[in-house]
């Protein structure tokens, strides 16, 4: 291994140009060096103590497979190399809970799946609690026409895709050995099916899940508007989620969370205004969740592209 390392790695590029694959073992049982997995661009934050991780790794120069058995850990993805960049990760979670960024994973009732796509900036990767699982990471190239995907979060027994992609990759990087280098070529063109499925399929899960979210959202926004402390902040507290995952969820429909909330109170200010001329511009404003008239006029003119005065409908005398 140290020999291929010499030969096909350097700190600039990260594995280049590796004519086959290599298979390592790594274990730890006491303490893990925070450069223990420099090679991969992944620094130890802490971990657990005594330490408890065991490591299978196949590689090739644009694909690796981790079977990955492992205690509480914390881990950073700086990503500083350009060939991370232009690499998704793909972790199948059989056992515990992962946290990934700010979005937490768990297998408590079957394996699950979490993404991240190519892209600049660190990327937190926190065993929760003791783990086990099989981390697919390839360079987007690989697999050209497909789509980047967001944050997904699917059950292996929902999708017959990741559930017998999961088995398979397991297998493969426990029963390879070294010694099998004919079998490379044929291996690559696997991982590339691989690959290509697990990003189909992500891309449709992704999709399925923002509209999911977006709908819940926007019906805790029909039931909260009237609060004038109804924000944001309070619907990811009732959502359960992170900000950058209901904002992706807008996102897919053209918009922002906040944006959404606005837009629900211009909405409900405008029908009071037509339907109920005789209350006053407070009063509207307070009933539809503003916090000030100039909030309500900010908020007719973006949406409406009128002001409270001329929304108002006839007064009957």
């Amino acid at each position: 291994m140290e020999t291929s390392r010499r030969k096909y790695f350097d700190e600039q590029d990260g594995w280049r140009a590796l004519p086959g694959f290599t298979v390592q073992k790594i274990l730890f049982d006491r303490e893990i060096p925070r450069d223990a997995f420099a090679a991969t661009g992944v620094r130890v934050e802490a971990f657990a103590a005594p330490a408890r991780t065991a490591i299978r790794v196949l590689r090739f120069d644009n694909f690796v497979v981790a079977r990955v058995a492992t205690r509480e850990l914390s881990t950073v993805w700086d990503r500083v190399r350009l060939t991370a960049r232009r690499r998704f990760m793909f972790l199948l979670l059989e056992h515990g809970t992962l946290r990934v960024r700010d979005d937490v994973f768990s297998a408590a009732d079957g394996g699950v799946l979490a993404v991240v796509s190519p892209g600049v900036g660190r990327v937190p990767l926190e065993a929760v609690s003791e783990c086990s699982g099989v981390i697919f990471s390839f360079d987007a190239r690989e697999a050209p026409d497909s789509d980047i995907v967001s944050r997904v979060s699917v059950r292996f027994r929902d999708s017959p895709v990741f559930g017998s992609v999961y088995v398979a990759l397991r297998e493969l990087v426990e029963s390879v050995s070294p010694d099998q280098q004919e079998s490379a070529e044929a291996m690559r063109v696997l991982l590339r099916s691989f690959a290509g499925s697990l990003l189909h399929a992500s891309s449709e899960k992704a999709d399925e899940s923002n509209s999911d979210l977006y709908r819940e959202f926007s019906r805790l926004v029909d039931l909260r508007f009237g609060s004038a402390t109804f924000g944001v902040l309070a619907a990811l507290k009732e959502l359960g989620v992170s900000r950058r995952v209901l904002e992706r969820a807008a996102a897919s429909h053209g918009t922002t969370a906040a944006a959404t909330i606005r837009r629900r109170r211009a909405a409900h200010a405008i029908h009071l205004l037509e339907t109920k001329p005789h209350m006053s511009l407070i009063a509207v404003s307070k009933e539809s969740g503003f916090g000030s008239l100039t909030a309500l006029r900010a908020a007719t003119a973006a949406f409406y592209n009128t002001t409270p005065a001329r929304a108002r409908g006839p007064v009957s005398h």
